[in-house]
This record gives C-alpha cells, sequence and structure tokens, in this order.
C-alpha cells in the first residue's frame, strides 16, 4: 500500500470521528495536537469546531497559531484579523500579528502593531525584541540596537534577543561584542543551534577556522540532521587545505542524505581543489540535479575554465549571472575569459558593469586596465592602473596576477595579494611594471619607480610607456630637464604614442610658451589629422590667448571628425559666446548623426531650458530616457515641475524610485513634486518612505526637516537638525537650517548664535551673511553697523541676488543712508515684483527722502499682498503718510 493512500485513509477517518464530536472536544484536542508539535493536525480539528460554531474565538485564535506553526503566514494573519474584528478588545492579538509579521519579513507592519499595543500596555522584553528586530531589518541599525539593549535590561535572561543583537554587532564590526553576547546565549542554553551558527559564522570571518570548526561540530551533535553545518566544516577544511577531511565529510552527507544537493557540491569541491577536473564536473552536475544553485554554477565555470574549456566555462557563470546579476567573481571570470578570447570590447564592457556596481572593486580596475592596454589605450589603461593603487596601496602587479589567480582557483576573497613579486616572475609584462613604479610614485619613492622603469627598456615600441612614467617621477622632483629628456625618448620609442606629446604641450603652457605647445599639438595631427584631443587643446590654447577666429576653426575640425567630444565642444564655445542658435544647430548634427548620443541630448535639453522652451526641452530629455532614463528622468522632473504638468513630474519620479528603489534621488524628486502642488502631507509621506528605504540618508533627512518645517512642526525639524549636526558638525547647510529655523520658532538670540558661528567657519558664507545682517538691522547702533558691513559683503559675494539686494538696502537704510537704499531697493524690486516685504523697504527709504507719493504707491503695492510680516507696519505708515 502505498505512503500516500496511508496518508488519505488516516485523514478521512480522522474526519469521519471529527464529525461526531462537540466543538470544545475538537478545540481541546487540537490544542493538544499543536503542542505535540503537529500542526498539520491541529489545522483540521480547529476547522471542524470553527464549521460548528464561525464564531467560537478560541478555535480562531488556535488556529491561526496552528497556521503560523505551520509556515502558513498569510492564513495566519487573515485568522488573527478576523478574531481582531469580532473581539477588538483582546490584548494578545497585536503582539501575535507582530510576531507573525516578523516571520513574514515585514518590518512596517510589525512596528505598526506594537506601536498599537503600546498605546494602552506598558512595554514587555518581547515587545522591545520585535521592534529592535524590525528596525535591523529596515536597515536601521542604530535604534534596532537601543531597543534590543533595552529588551536584554528589561530581562537579561532571554537569548533571543541576545543573538538579535550580536548580529547588529557583527553587521558593524563589533565582532568582540557579538561573541560575548553569543557566549551569554549560549550559557543560558547550550543547544541553541542558532546561536552557534552565527558564533561559527564570526569566527570563520575573523580566520579563528579551529574555532568555527568546533561550533560547527557543536551543532553536529545537536541536530545531526543540519547538513549546513557539515557542509561548512567541509569549507573550512578546504581552506585548511585538508581535503581528506572535507571529502570524508562529503560522503558522509552522500550517503546520509542523498537526495540533498550539499554533499555532492563539497565532493566536487574537493575534487576541484585536488585540480581532478572532470571528476569534480561529474559531482557537481549531481548537484545541480537536485538543486540549480548560482554557488554550483560558479564552480563548474571554474572547473571547466581550468580545463580551458572556455566556452563552456562562459555559459556556466552566465547562468550564475542570470540568477544573480550582483555576483562579481561570476562577472570578474566573464571578463577574463572574453580577454583571453581576445574578444576585448566584451571583456570591457563586462569590466564596467562591475565597476558601475562597485567602483571600489580594485581587481575590476585591473582587468580593466590590461584590456584597455590590449586595445593600445596606454593613456587610459594607466588611469585604471592608478585607479587600482589608489583604491588598494597593496596593489602591484602580483595583485593582478596573483588575483587573476586565486578568482580562478574559486578563492576570491584572496585574491588581491601584493603585486611585487611579479616584476620578478615577469619583468617582460609592461602593465606589472608600471603599475608598480606607480605604486612606488604614490610614495613619493621617486627612485625606486625610476629604476623599475629603467629596468624595463628593451628597445621596443612599448619603451615609450615606460619613458612617459619617467617623466611623470622626475618632475614630480622638480627635475624638469630630466623629464623632458624622458618624453623626448619616449616620442622616439613610439612617434604614434601621443601622451609624451601632450605632457610636452602641458609643460610649455605652465611656462607660457604658447608657441611650443601648439608645435607638440600640431606634431600629432601630422601623424593623425583627425585627433580629437589635438584638435580640442588647439583650439582652447587659441582661445585662451584671444586669437578666437582662429579657435572657432580648430573647434569646428574637431566636430568634423564627428565624435562626440567636438561637436559638444564646439557647442560649449557658442553657448559661451550667447549664440545659442548656433550651438543648437551643432546638437542636431550631433544627435542626427548618433540619434542616442546622450551628451547631446542632455546639453541640447538644457540649453533649450534656459531659453525657456520647455517643451523642446522635454522633447530632447525624453529622448533621451530611451536609452539613458537614469540620467533623464531627473531632468525630466524639474521640467515637467516649470511647465506646471505635475502629473508628468509624478510619473518621472516614480520611475527613478522604480529603478534605484535604494537611492534618495527617486524619493526626494517625488516629494518636491508633491511640495510644487502644496501637497505637504503626500511630499511628508514620500520623504518617510524615502527614509526607509535608504537607511536614513542625509539627504533625505535634510528633506524631512524641511517639509516638518513647511507644516511649522518645529520640535520635529529641530530634532533632525541637531542629530545630523551631531553625524556632521561641519556640515554648514544644516547648521544654517537650524539657524533659520530658531528665527521662525523667535529664538533670535540662538539664531545670531548659529549664524556667527558658521561665519567663523566660513566669513563667505551668504546665506548666514545675509540673515545675520538682516538681525542686525533692527538693532541698536552698534548692530546696525555691523548689519551694513555683513550685507555689503553679501552683496559683493552675490551681487544679481534679489533676497540679498532687499538686505543691502535695508541695512543702509537702518544707517541712514536713504539714498544709496532706494537705488538697491529699486533693483530688488524690479527682481522681486510680487514681494511685499521688499516693497515696504522701499517705501521706508521713499519715506525718509521725504518723497511721500512714491512711498504710498510702494505701500499699496505691498498691502496688496494682504498677509505678510511687515503687513502692520505698512498700514500704520500708510496711515502717518495719509494725514500728512
Amino acid at each position: 500500500m502505498s505512503r500516500g493512500f496511508l496518508i488519505v485513509t488516516v485523514i478521512v477517518l480522522a474526519l469521519s470521528a471529527c464529525s461526531g464530536k462537540t466543538k470544545e472536544e475538537l478545540y481541546g484536542e487540537g490544542r493538544t495536537q499543536l503542542q505535540a508539535g503537529n500542526p498539520n493536525g491541529a489545522i483540521v480539528l480547529l476547522k471542524n469546531a470553527l464549521e460548528k460554531d464561525q464564531n467560537y474565538l478560541d478555535a480562531r485564535y488556535q488556529l491561526a497559531l496552528a497556521y503560523k506553526a505551520s509556515g502558513k503566514y498569510e492564513q495566519a494573519e487573515k485568522e488573527l484579523r478576523k478574531v481582531q474584528r469580532q473581539d477588538p478588545s483582546r490584548r494578545d492579538l497585536q503582539i501575535e500579528l507582530a510576531r507573525v509579521y516578523a516571520l513574514m519579513l515585514k518590518p512596517d507592519q510589525v512596528i505598526s502593531e506594537i506601536e498599537g499595543y503600546l498605546k494602552s500596555n506598558a512595554e514587555t522584553p518581547e515587545t522591545l525584541e520585535l521592534m529592535g528586530k524590525a528596525f535591523v531589518q529596515k536597515n536601521r541599525l542604530d535604534r534596532g540596537e537601543e531597543l534590543l539593549r533595552k529588551a536584554l535590561q528589561a530581562d537579561p535572561k532571554r537569548w533571543p534577543p541576545k543573538i538579535a543583537l550580536a548580529a547588529v554587532y557583527a553587521q558593524s564590526g563589533r565582532t568582540n561584542d557579538a561573541r560575548s553576547l553569543l557566549q551569554d546565549a549560549l550559557r543560558l542554553d547550550g543547544k541553541n543551534t542558532q546561536a552557534w551558527h552565527m558564533l561559527a559564522r564570526i569566527e570563520t570571518s575573523q580566520g579563528n577556522r579551529d574555532k568555527a570548526l568546533e561550533a560547527y561540530r557543536r551543532i553536529s551533535e545537536i541536530r545531526p540532521e543540519d547538513t549546513e553545518a557539515t557542509f561548512k566544516s567541509g569549507l573550512l577544511y578546504l581552506e585548511k587545505g585538508d581535503r581528506d577531511r572535507a571529502a570524508a565529510l562529503a560522503d558522509g552527507l552522500v550517503t546520509r542524505f542523498p537526495k540533498r544537493p550539499e554533499g555532492y557540491l563539497l565532493k566536487g569541491m574537493t575534487y576541484f581543489h585536488g585540480r581532478d577536473f572532470k571528476r569534480a564536473v561529474v559531482e557537481l552536475q549531481k548537484s545541480l540535479k537536485i538543486l540549480p544553485d548560482p554557488r554550483t554554477y560558479y564552480y563548474l565555470g571554474l572547473s571547466h575554465y581550468q580545463s580551458r574549456e572556455l566556452e563552456t566555462a562562459l555559459s556556466q557563470f552566465q547562468k550564475v549571472l542570470d540568477v544573480n546579476p550582483s555576483f562579481t567573481p561570476a562577472r570578474l571570470m566573464v571578463s577574463l575569459i572574453l580577454l583571453n578570447q581576445k574578444r576585448v570590447d566584451d571583456a570591457l564592457a563586462e569590466s564596467e558593469k562591475v565597476l558601475r556596481q562597485n567602483d571600489k572593486n580594485a581587481l575590476a580596475h585591473n582587468i580593466r586596465g590590461s584590456a584597455l592596454m590590449a586595445k593600445g589605450r596606454y593613456d587610459e589603461a594607466m588611469a585604471e592602473f592608478d585607479r587600482a593603487i589608489e583604491l588598494d596601496p597593496k596593489l602591484t602587479d602580483v595583485h593582478l596576477k596573483k588575483g587573476l589567480y586565486y578568482l580562478g582557483k574559486g578563492m576570491p576573497s584572496q585574491a588581491e595579494s601584493e603585486l611585487e613579486t611579479a616584476v620578478h616572475l615577469s619583468p617582460e609584462t609592461l602593465n606589472s611594471r608600471t603599475v608598480l613604479a606607480a605604486h612606488y610614485m604614490k610614495q613619493k619613492n621617486y627612485q625606486k619607480a625610476i629604476s623599475t622603469l629603467q629596468q624595463g627598456i628593451t628597445g621596443a615600441k612599448t619603451d615609450a610607456v615606460l619613458y612617459n612614467t619617467m617623466a611623470g617621477a622626475y618632475f614630480s622632483q622638480k627635475k624638469a630637464a630630466e623629464g623632458l629628456d624622458s618624453l623626448r625618448k619616449a616620442k622616439a620609442a613610439n612617434p604614434d604614442y601621443f601622451a609624451p606629446y601632450m605632457n610636452l604641450a602641458g609643460y610649455y603652457l605652465s611656462r607660457k610658451e604658447y608657441g611650443n605647445a601648439l608645435a607638440e599639438y600640431q606634431a600629432i595631427l601630422k601623424r593623425n589629422p583627425n585627433d580629437i584631443k589635438a584638435l580640442l587643446a588647439i583650439a582652447s590654447t587659441l582661445a585662451a590667448t584671444g586669437k578666437d577666429g582662429e579657435a572657432l576653426d580648430y573647434f569646428r575640425k574637431a566636430a568634423n571628425t564627428r565624435q562626440l567630444a567636438g561637436y559638444l565642444a564646439l557647442a560649449e564655445y557658442h553657448a559661451r559666446k550667447k549664440e545659442t542658435g548656433k550651438a543648437l544647430s551643432v546638437l542636431d548634427e550631433a544627435i542626427k548623426a548618433d540619434p542616442r548620443n546622450a551628451g547631446a541630448l542632455e546639453f541640447k535639453g538644457k540649453l533649450l531650458l534656459s531659453q525657456k522652451k520647455y517643451q523642446e526641452a522635454a522633447q530632447s530629455f525624453e529622448a533621451l530616457e530611451k536609452t539613458y532614463p537614469d540620467r533623464a528622468l531627473p531632468l525630466l522632473v524639474g521640467t515637467y515641475e516649470v511647465m506646471k504638468d505635475t502629473a508628468k513630474a509624478e510619473e518621472a519620479a516614480r520611475k527613478i524610485i522604480a529603478r534605484n528603489p535604494d537611492s534618495a534621488r527617486g524619493y526626494l524628486a517625488l516629494a518636491s513634486v508633491y511640495s510644487g502642488r502644496n501637497d505637504v502631507d503626500r511630499a511628508l509621506e514620500t520623504v518617510k518612505r524615502g527614509l526607509d528605504a535608504t537607511a536614513g540618508n542625509h539627504e533625505v533627512k535634510f528633506a524631512l526637516a524641511r517639509l516638518y518645517e513647511t507644516k511649522r512642526q518645529y520640535p520635529q525639524a529641530l530634532e533632525i537638525y541637531q542629530e545630523l549636526q551631531k553625524r556632521n558638525p561641519g556640515n554648514i547647510s544644516v547648521a544654517f537650517a537650524e539657524g533659520s529655523l530658531y528665527e521662525k520658532m523667535g529664538s533670535t538670540e540662538k539664531a545670531i548664535g548659529k549664524y556667527r558661528a558658521i561665519l567663523e567657519k566660513s566669513e563667505t558664507y551668504v546665506p548666514a551673511l545675509n540673515n545675520l545682517a538682516y538681525l542686525y538691522a533692527d538693532g541698536p547702533e552698534s548692530l546696525r553697523r555691523q548689519a551694513l558691513r555683513f550685507s555689503a559683503r553679501a552683496y559683493r559675494l552675490a551681487p544679481n541676488h534679489h533676497g540679498i539686494m532687499d538686505t543691502y538696502g535695508y541695512a543702509l537704510l537702518q544707517n541712514g543712508k536713504s539714498r544709496e537704499a532706494a537705488a538697491v531697493l529699486e533693483k530688488s524690486v524690479a527682481l522681486l515684483p510680487s514681494n511685499p516685504t521688499v516693497h515696504y523697504h522701499l517705501a521706508l527709504a521713499y519715506s525718509a527722502q521725504g518723497n511721500r507719493n512714491k512711498a504710498v504707491a510702494s505701500l499699496q503695492r505691498a498691502l496688496a499682498a494682504k498677509d505678510f510680516p511687515e503687513a502692520g507696519k505698512a498700514r500704520r505708515l500708510l496711515d502717518e503718510l495719509g494725514r500728512k
């Protein structure tokens, strides 16, 4: 008889037995089954109890618990909600819902339920723990840690908050604190496998393999069916070089759990590390038949790579990337294989994908540099090697060589080691030597750099790169003669390598020897008439020396190469000359040559915006969106806002969020759209979502504070500003925002203190100069004099800003200079015709001069606005003038 038939028979018999029992009997048996660890049996019994009475709340509550115990969290949530609707007074429901949401990984709902519970109940260790874990899930580690610590203080004997807090410590690099907490948890319960697993991970991360192995051994004793502990032990033995122990563990897993993938995977990895790649492939394929897994595909790819089966290896790595596009080791291997196959452009593209994901990946910069070297693009390659060294000062070329080796060996974490040995092992390798020399130069060890480069001179064309690099070392020591000699040798070694020509020209320009610089650029053009760098360098040099006609000729020659840099340079030249029409024509030509030309489309859109041709600007940015949405969408949001097309602006902002949900940009853009249509509540809601999504991003927090200001919720705004100041005391813009908030709150002395503190750090910070001047302008004579001094300095720094003009004019007036004040305020009114405060200040200036008619006219314009801070004073002045 089949097992399936037996199960069905048992269920049928159970159902038959249920039919004759009372709801109380079914409820009691259901609870017994649940307590005995049989949630599925409990579900059958409790559902039967509810069929007899749908309002039997205790049965429904226990049914929810049974669903939770069986992993059916959504059904558990539904049943708990039903109980809540029927009996809202039950105090335990919100806690139980929070537990379910925690299992569903829904931290916002956990927080909501606990906050609701705490409105009428006191905190408990469990509520603190649930809230703490929820904030950790939201990546709000500081808040999560605070709550978990409180949970432990409330009940030091509870182990779950200890483990949760240990995870926070481990994530933030406080491994000793994490280890201590886990050891406390294990003293309370030595069979806690969750604590043992975390302790093993910590010891592994610290390189304490033996301690990690001991932790995994304890787990296997407690739960022999825990395959992960055995598998991880095998990996540690492989790291120690003990393949025999790893193989024994793999065999044990295969024997005991033949339908689990871990044993075959570990066996395949053991063969791989023993360089038996064919047998590794067999075992890894067995693992994949049970469970397709990116890690297994990765090792299968490595096995084929080591067997020089590059196409097959490439296929396996692509499968990894299909499942997990962000798995960097696989993409680096793809890039390496493509480089080996001389598919240099494809290799470049793959390495660039890694760098777009993480620009700080030193190995990716090294690979990209190697690919650029293969293409003969030496300058760009050198820039990549410089970047690699900047990221990792130890990264000389052994890091490239050994890094690639370790990567191919399936040890990406060890793929960054020192490079100096590579020069001795492979002295003919150009990039090894230049990277090492660049490393020495970063350390200002110029003699060692020069010696390293000189040892690589062989009489080949590639000597040009070495001589050019050597020149940099000489110039850094102010040895100009030796530097010039090295550049000339570089030109002689390879006349078609143009970097030394450009460096010579740069030297001549620094000495204002423009003729010699132009001669170097012309020498490049003799060998390559379309060299864009030389054409643009000549054009810029001629423009800088006032030879606009000749400069324009060279800008046109650069554009005629049909390269983007040429088109953009010519368009920028016309734009600087206020020849917008000509600039747009050049950009149209660039777009016609390449409709996907992002630089031209963006420049065109911005030029059209400056001309207030908003519809055309939007069309340009919409064309840009088709190929470069991340670049286009923020521009579209701003353009649609100016056009008052809030629906399209909102749509574009939502697209930014959808494409980059962890970035602040989209949330800030959407909040700006809502603010623009005075929907502050939705703006506030959006920024709060952004705060959760970006783990407390500084810009988002700042935006939240500004919105609180808009809603006149000043204490909340002030709290955020002060928090941001603690995190970054040097941030002047936040300090200024805090000062201006104090003004709004009527705390003038605190505002003045903030502004003065800002000016001590930066005496040219215009907003602080302006606001401080405005506050001092109504004070006693000594402060009024300071107001004039501060406002005059602000006006010199920002002479065209309408608000600065108003403050300066008002300060002049308050210092008895009514004629000068009127002249400045008239300019401000022209720029701000609808600002009532500026009209009021101008009326004061006219009144001080005895010009009653002009004063009355200005007051009437001001009072047309009805509500503004000085409205009462303006009415009184108008009454006074009317009586005269």
